[in-house]
């Protein structure tokens, strides 16, 4: 019987570098996706059930009830407000735990994921119309930087555990 391959090699031989696996890789490329997945349906659910508990009028639009439905039509300030906060919530958890899944380099994983969902609602920003740029334009803003700051949540509470862990020892 061979040895199983490693997944996270120490040194190669030519390279001061660790190598990665490509299963390590993989999964490395699961976890951001997985999280921006949840990160979109978590938008989506607190819109949606906002709308349904507190606003009829935009249930009834977003869900296609009305006769004619304005795919630009504008979004109450009051309904706005709870669903950046509740998501900008969401999205520090959802940072906090691509850290904790990381196969490695967890702090960069939550920083990746942050840049990806950037550049996802830039593009929302650029394709809104006039009701909907200043939502957009706000999601922009608040999504990645909740995102940022959950890994980096993480990886600050590994780095104090393992400094208490070397004073205990």
């Amino acid at each position: 019987m061979s040895d199983p391959e490693p997944e996270y090699d120490d040194v190669s031989e030519t390279d001061k570098r660790p190598v990665l696996s490509p299963p390590l890789l993989f999964r490395s490329f699961l976890t951001i996706a997985s999280s921006s997945v949840a990160c979109l349906i978590i938008y989506a659910i607190i819109g949606l059930a906002l709308a349904a508990l507190f606003f009829p009028n935009v249930w009834a639009a977003l869900t296609g009830d009305q006769a004619v439905t304005d795919l630009d039509f504008p979004i109450p300030i009051s309904m706005l407000i709870p669903w950046i906060v509740l998501h900008g919530i969401c999205c520090v958890g959802i940072g906090w735990l691509t850290a904790k899944v990381a196969p490695f380099a967890a702090n960069k994983h939550g920083l990746i994921l942050a840049i990806f969902l950037f550049i996802g609602w830039m593009q929302k920003v650029f394709e809104s119309g006039p009701n909907r740029l200043g939502m957009n334009a706000a999601f922009t803003v608040v999504v990645p930087l909740a995102i940022a700051y959950g890994a980096r949540k993480y990886c600050d509470r590994q780095t104090d555990s393992d400094l208490t862990a070397q004073e205990v020892a």
